[in-house]
């Protein structure tokens, strides 16, 4: 009886040891069911299940704490990379700025959107970053395995859940580089503010001249 305990109780602490496998699934599962037969409820549900799902598995909310210099840093790393994006799409794709003032998204409710995508982006960090990065480790590599279940969840999401056209799905997968940024900037400064900030402003950019 005491070794059947003493098996239960080392079982069970190697499942917790990888509870945030569980916790990515839920997130991807219950984005994708809900883009696909629920779509209005899609981002509002997925955003408080990614800002209260680490609670419950005892994530540490440490990378919310405020820190100016992370701000300035996601700020500027923001104009250097974005910029850097935006250029290349114009003097090689032909793609011009002007299209992000006439997108209806920026015409309409322009408030309203702008405050959803900053939800979508803290609550990402959060979840991502915060929570699955803190678990895995962090590293490095801690920051590669990250972007590869981030990059994986927005191919799933686009593929499986909203029924998006195989190209726009495999565009998810170009979500690894700009993660890569993001994990690191975590990794090196230790608040999500920066990459935050990033990632609100990456999605502006991504969904403003037409992805």
């Amino acid at each position: 009886m005491i070794l059947y305990s003493k098996r239960m109780t080392d079982t069970l602490s190697r499942l917790k040891r990888y509870d945030f496998l569980i916790a990515y699934g839920v997130v991807i599962a219950a984005t994708a069911l809900l883009l696909r037969f629920r779509p209005s409820l899609a981002y509002p549900v997925s955003v408080l299940i990614m800002l209260g799902l680490p609670q419950l598995m005892g994530g540490s909310t440490a990378g919310l704490k405020w820190d100016t210099k992370g701000v300035l840093v996601g700020f500027v790393v923001s104009l250097v990379v974005l910029g850097l994006y935006v250029f290349v799409l114009s003097v090689f794709f032909g793609v011009g700025t002007g299209k992000l003032l006439v997108r209806s998204e920026f015409t309409e409710g322009l408030l309203l959107y702008i405050v959803a995508m900053f939800l979508v982006a803290l609550s990402e960090e959060f979840f991502f970053r915060g929570y699955l990065q803190e678990k895995i480790g962090m590293t490095v590599i801690g920051v590669v395995v990250v972007s590869v279940l981030f990059a994986a969840g927005h191919f799933v999401t686009s593929f499986f859940g909203a029924g998006s056209p195989m190209s726009l799905s495999l565009k998810a997968l170009l979500t690894f580089f700009p993660s890569l940024v993001m994990g690191y900037m975590y990794l090196r400064f230790r608040t999500l503010w920066a990459s935050i900030l990033f990632h609100f402003l990456a999605n502006i950019v991504y969904i403003g001249v037409g992805g």
